[in-house]
């Protein structure tokens, strides 16, 4: 026993010494969260982006689970669960596996400030808490009557009642920006910089207005380094895709009036704008992006009746959306490639599949090869120390 012993230990120690001078324990990875209704109930599921090595997360058997969203530190996944006609807030441990209510009677979706997890709580019929949840402590930011809010970095845009602030999350630091927002139709957040529309046109903090003069303007957004400010420009019965800068200079429209163009969102990497190019009043539309930094303006593909939801970016930089594919009403999740124009299914299975979201950027937890590194120590050692025993007591009796 010990001759076949002694060879197993040492193989072990030696794979494990390579497997850990060659591991990068900065390289990065990423996990998969979606919905998937294959054991029967609509459930939450991680896996690798692949789509391998699926493991099912919540077990509640009744209500809808949906709205799977990353923390920033990828420890955490917030999801919304429909049950007994509202809404709760959950977050599950991706580590622990752990899944815990954080908040009920929810009206719109929670969003993450990296670890800190904000959403509004409807205490009553008509007041709102505006929570801040990290490292299980639950802090209110605001209350008042129908908060809704927009985050980005450590900034939290508020509206309570007819007041819009400015929150700053490390500080804890509220400001107050308008009293009367009567008018106000839109606005959207870059850092500490609030862009909003109102009379038909876009104004930046406590600035004039910053186009030519009174536009049917919609859907504001700063662009990812804040550079530009990007809208629809919906002069007549068609819309176009323009920009301008903060400051009122180079306006540009940046597709043409043919259809109505919609704005959808920039990609992770900050160097794309997805649309949509509609035929104006029918469903069939187009996915296309624009190159913020040429201009260039690429054709995807083309959605019909088949296609669920409206493509949106993943955290690699993919796109990623959903299919009927079968007359029982069956959906894939689609993921397509920008550069080389593959689509590829994910986790292709027969019960419906949405909502997939791809974690940020993690570290590799090294722990499969050090506990390798571990047993094959503790073994070699073991095996050792008996060699020495044996001879020694064999030392002895001669």
């Amino acid at each position: 026993m010990r001759r076949l012993f002694e060879p197993f230990a040492i193989l072990l120690l030696a794979t494990t010494i390579v497997i850990a001078m060659h591991r990068d324990e900065n390289a990065p990875f990423r996990r998969a969260a979606f919905i998937s209704e294959r054991s029967g109930y609509s459930e939450i599921y991680v896996s690798d982006i692949s789509g391998e090595n699926i493991q099912q997360v919540t077990h509640f058997r009744n209500g809808a689970q949906n709205f799977p969203e990353w923390s920033g530190d990828g420890r955490f996944i917030s999801f919304l669960s429909y049950t007994d006609s509202e809404f709760e807030v959950h977050w599950i441990d991706v580590f622990g596996r752990r899944v815990d209510k954080v908040a009920d009677n929810i009206y719109r979706r929670p969003a993450w400030s990296g670890t800190s997890l904000i959403l509004a709580d409807v205490t009553d019929g008509s007041t709102t808490l505006l929570k801040r949840i990290e490292n299980g402590s639950t802090s209110t930011i605001a209350s008042g009557p129908d908060v809704t809010f927009n985050v980005h970095g450590d900034w939290i845009l508020y509206r309570a009642g007819k007041s819009l602030y400015l929150y700053h999350i490390p500080t804890r630091h509220t400001t107050l920006l308008y009293e009367n927002m009567t008018h106000f139709r839109e606005w959207d957040l870059y850092e500490d910089q609030v862009a909003y529309i109102t009379n038909h046109q876009i104004y930046v903090n406590d600035g004039a207005a910053i186009l030519p003069g009174p536009t049917p303007v919609e859907n504001i957004n700063w662009s990812p380094d804040g550079q530009w400010l990007y809208f629809e420009d919906r002069s007549g019965d068609r819309s176009s895709v323009a920009r301008v800068r903060p400051d009122g200079s180079e306006l540009q429209t940046l597709t043409d009036f043919r259809y109505c163009d919609y704005i959808r969102e920039f990609s992770p990497d900050g160097q794309y704008l997805l649309y949509m190019k509609t035929r104006c009043g029918e469903y069939i539309m187009d996915a296309q992006t624009i190159n913020l930094e040429t201009g260039e303006d690429t054709y995807h593909f083309t959605f019909d009746s088949t296609i669920q939801r409206i493509p949106r970016w993943t955290n690699d930089g993919r796109l990623t959306y959903e299919v009927i594919h079968s007359a029982a009403g069956a959906i894939d999740i689609i993921l397509y490639d920008l550069e080389s124009r593959e689509k590829t299914v994910f986790a292709k299975n027969p019960a419906a599949q949405s909502r997939l979201v791809i974690s940020p950027n993690l570290k590799v937890k090294p722990w499969n090869s050090t506990l390798l590194l571990v047993t094959g120590l503790l073994l070699s050692t073991y095996d050792m120390i008996r060699m020495m025993v044996s001879r020694y007591s064999g030392w002895r009796r001669n």
